[in-house]
């Protein structure tokens, strides 16, 4: 099982790796391929394991540099599963050649499912992420925050790409909603702004007003949870998602969200669970990270994205009625009993079609 990355990636990696070793299913091997923070003895017992299944937890465009970089040998006479994540509705087509290293591929959510196998000669499968509520709670003056304030939270990773988690949108709508109210306060938290300083000087263009806030620095997973368990609503005008990762543990955590309401996260945000925020799909103007030019995604409605958070906010009793749909949701579809037995429902059939 190869882990790469922070993030979603990172955090989706290291629960599926849990997921294996709690059901004892025999993976074989376990590469740590950058600086995911997997714990070390759940490195070396998933290490441990000997069989003929593989699983690459990496994403599409960094598979063929895997596997020049650990050697085909690890690929050859043994089953290869790739856990991808993927966030446009279509693949580059140069990454076609990548099917030919793998015999089958999991996704996270149907709408990767479907960009994946639309162009794949191999069988694409969507395997659910465990989401996992906090269970500690936890104060705001943990994190410097005021008691006295309705916060709206968004979080996000510069490496995650900028222009598609669209933070810059979150605060446009919060501007128009609220102007510089002071009995609101808007919390963007970004993390590995220092490789991305254009990004970061747009970012920080956008916040003119007093009663928003940058929190601009990394946390653990648990400590990031603990951060949107503190706030009363959770924002996020992405312009397109393969998950949505914060926004399920948002939704966890009983808080209202609200969201673009489109791509991986319509897998568990609907209009009884959350409050979706109307686009228009546009083209790409430019090539940004994997994304090429002219691929579509979304463009969240400001004004539609405004409107909620002013309904969240003024009716706020009835928002949290339609959080507890939205945690029952998560609780139901995406516990670490339902997602181990998909897997292992998966690797059984794969097992008895490989059998001389």
């Amino acid at each position: 099982m190869s882990v790469h990355s922070s993030g979603g990636t990172g955090t989706g990696s290291n629960q599926l790796a849990r997921v294996l070793i709690n059901l004892n299913i025999p993976i074989h091997n376990c590469f740590v391929q950058t600086h995911a923070s997997i714990p070390t003895n759940l490195t070396q017992k998933a290490s441990s394991f000997d069989g003929i299944i593989n699983i690459f937890h990496i994403n599409l465009r960094q598979l063929i540099y895997f596997y020049h970089l650990i050697g085909r040998k690890t690929f050859q006479n043994h089953y290869n599963i790739a856990y991808v994540y993927w966030e446009l509705e279509s693949l580059p087509k140069l990454w076609n050649n990548i099917f030919l290293l793998l015999d089958e591929i999991w996704t996270p959510s149907e709408f990767s499912r479907r960009a994946i196998a639309s162009q794949s000669t191999i069988p694409v499968f969507t395997i659910p992420p465990v989401i996992e509520s906090l269970q500690h709670d936890s104060e705001r003056r943990r994190f410097d925050l005021p008691d006295d304030k309705f916060i709206f939270l968004f979080t996000f990773d510069f490496q995650s790409y900028f222009d598609r988690k669209n933070s810059t949108a979150v605060v446009a709508a919060f501007c128009k909603a609220f102007g510089n109210n002071s009995n609101l306060l808007l919390v963007i938290k970004c993390a590995n702004s220092a490789r991305y300083p254009i990004e970061k000087k747009a970012l920080l263009r956008a916040v003119r007003q007093t009663n928003i806030r940058v929190l601009d620095t990394t946390y653990s997973h648990e400590e990031s949870k603990r951060l949107i368990n503190v706030c009363d609503c959770y924002t996020s005008l992405h312009r397109a998602e393969g998950f949505g990762f914060t926004i399920a543990e948002a939704m966890a955590a009983k808080k209202p969200v609200i969201v673009t309401g489109y791509s991986g996260n319509m897998d568990f945000t609907h209009d009884d669970n959350a409050y979706l925020v109307k686009y228009k799909l546009v083209p790409l103007k430019k090539n940004i990270g994997p994304y090429p030019e002219g691929f579509l995604w979304a463009d969240p409605d400001l004004r539609h994205a405004a409107e909620l958070m002013r309904f969240v906010y003024d009716h706020y009793d009835k928002a949290k009625e339609k959080a507890s749909y939205g945690a029952k949701f998560i609780e139901t579809y995406y516990n670490s009993s339902r997602v181990g037995m998909l897997i292992k429902e998966r690797l059984n059939a794969i097992y008895q079609s490989i059998q001389p």
